[in-house]
């Protein structure tokens, strides 16, 4: 494998992690917004209040319900992000052995020392030439005669 495609592998990797800790805040969220909504929900349009003398059995569940669907993604969301995150160490280590740079993130491989000075030394002689055109235009330019109007007889 190049390395190329092994540091697009980690960055998809890495990708996936963020997701599944996003999806995991979300599920917990629905999970306190069914918490605390469902019940009066059912209340209020499957069971009569008048005749309701005992808390119905679904009401005491839900909370529970609710809990271990949570825990049981969160714990999904976690043991997955550890096995993405050995196989990113493999694949690291995979990246060093086929003798690319280790890059741990977008910035590491992106540009060497030497290429950046380079840069900087494009951009500072393209800086000078565009002041030294607006300073010479400048000088050129005869300053404009400011017509008036005529008055009218």
């Amino acid at each position: 494998m190049s390395h190329s495609y092994i540091h697009l592998h980690i960055q998809d990797l890495r990708a996936r992690n963020q997701q599944k800790v996003l999806e995991a805040i979300m599920v917990g969220i629905v999970a306190l917004m069914t918490v605390a909504l469902l019940p009066s929900i059912l209340v209020q349009y499957f069971y009569d209040v008048a005749t309701l003398t005992a808390e119905p059995e679904v009401l005491r569940n839900i909370p529970v319900v609710s809990y271990i669907l949570t825990a049981g993604y969160f714990l999904y969301a976690v043991v997955g992000n550890l096995m993405r995150e050995k196989k990113i160490k493999q694949l690291l280590s995979q990246a060093e052995s086929v003798g690319a740079p280790a890059a741990t993130s977008m910035t590491d491989a992106a540009i060497s020392d030497e290429e950046l000075a380079e840069l900087e030394a494009m951009v500072d002689e393209v800086l000078e030439n565009s002041s030294d055109e607006k300073t010479s235009s400048k000088k050129s330019k005869a300053p404009r005669k400011t017509r008036t109007a005529k008055k009218a007889k």
